[in-house]
């Protein structure tokens, strides 16, 4: 495995927050690029508020530079038949926009989204471990 998935607390943030944005392109058109923009914004601040974790994935062998997306997760709960379950929320999954739509071999020929929904569902399973 030659990538690694970096984790933000809020203190990270908030000395990181610029190169946060720094350390990706994002979309060519315009319009959508305020959009994503105002997203991982929306994302940080949650971060901010300890309300949602935010994750950077990286290439490890630096042949792909920079970020290659971000994940931001928060907990929550959904009710079921009047009983409360906990649930992990995907608030956000950005990716770079040079590295969409393609595999990678540094990335064991994935896209960075499905490395980024597959690291969403293993924080939903170790979240699972400790509250059943």
């Amino acid at each position: 495995m030659s990538y690694q998935f970096i984790s933000y607390d809020d203190k990270k943030i908030k000395s990181n927050k610029r190169a946060l944005f720094n350390v990706v392109e994002f979309h060519d058109d315009y319009q959508r690029a305020e959009r994503e923009k105002s997203l991982l914004n929306q994302a940080i601040s949650y971060a901010q508020n300890n309300s949602t974790k935010i994750y950077a994935l990286r290439d490890t062998t630096s042949t792909l530079k920079g970020v290659l997306g971000f994940l931001a997760l928060s907990a929550s709960e959904v009710v079921i038949n009047d009983t409360k379950k906990p649930i992990v929320l995907i608030d956000f999954l950005f990716v770079n926009n040079k590295y969409r739509g393609n595999t990678y071999q540094e990335l064991d020929n994935e896209r960075v989204s499905a490395l980024l929904l597959e690291y969403a569902m293993t924080k939903f399973y170790e979240v699972r471990e400790h509250v059943g």
